[in-house]
């Protein structure tokens, strides 16, 4: 069966792109994944995913949801899925932007409601995931907001796997906002992964966060730094 993976938020700057690294470095030697930059505006991804070209079988690419005016038309996912289904893949991971991830709860609002999406997923003999990435801090508010609307949008049909971005989770407000954030996926039976546990001050986790930046694959980082990440890549939710 193949399986997309679908990594979302519309707040910007808490780690999608991070997340997407991370399961790009645990799936390295999978040919048969694809991963595809979503992201019409930074292009992070596509940069931190250097590692992944050159490979006998292609397995980074660019998707736009924008038109030939220029504007997104959120009824191009659907038509892109449909035909990344019929390539040689069993996993596919979609990182969206902030602008295209904020305009997924409208899709299923006006265009593509749950239900109809489910019977995309169930005719293409595949599995729809959804990853919904929270950031700390300021950022936790509209981060939890979105998921709510996801949530509601979503009616239960799919898999939601919450990804709370540790490092961003600082200060006084850490544990009120990650319990915060553990209740609410508990109620919703939502599956929780956490990523983003390393010291970004320390040296090693400078180097750690340079070779991301880099697009470095796992075989080039020092031993150190490799072990650690390696123990982030053990902490993803398993695909």
């Amino acid at each position: 069966m193949k399986t997309f993976h679908y990594i979302l938020q519309a707040k910007g700057g808490v780690g999608k792109s991070f997340l997407t690294y991370l399961y790009a470095l645990s799936l390295e030697s999978e040919p048969a994944s694809l991963f595809l930059d979503v992201d019409h505006s930074t292009k992070t991804s596509d940069r931190q995913l250097a590692f992944l070209r050159g490979q006998a079988q292609k397995r980074l690419a660019k998707l736009s949801l924008f038109n030939e005016r220029a504007k997104q038309d959120r009824q191009l996912l659907v038509q892109s899925v449909v035909e990344l289904a019929g390539l040689d893949y069993q996993q596919y991971f979609l990182d969206f932007g902030a602008p295209e991830s904020e305009q997924f709860p409208a899709m299923l609002a006006q265009d593509i409601p749950a239900s109809l999406l489910k019977r995309v997923e169930s005719q293409l003999k595949s599995q729809f995931i959804f990853h919904v990435v929270i950031g700390g801090n300021t950022a936790f508010k509209p981060c939890v907001e979105y998921l709510e609307q996801l949530v509601i949008r979503l009616e239960a049909h799919f898999q939601i796997v919450v990804h709370p971005n540790l490092y961003s989770f600082v200060g006084p407000a850490r544990q009120d906002q990650l319990a915060l954030l553990e209740s609410f996926c508990q109620q919703n039976q939502l599956a929780v992964s956490s990523f983003g546990g390393i010291d970004a001050e320390s040296q090693v986790g400078k180097q750690i966060v340079h070779y991301a930046q880099l697009g470095k694959g796992l075989n080039e980082y020092d031993f150190l730094e490799r072990l650690l990440m390696e123990q982030q890549l053990d902490q993803l939710h398993a695909v």
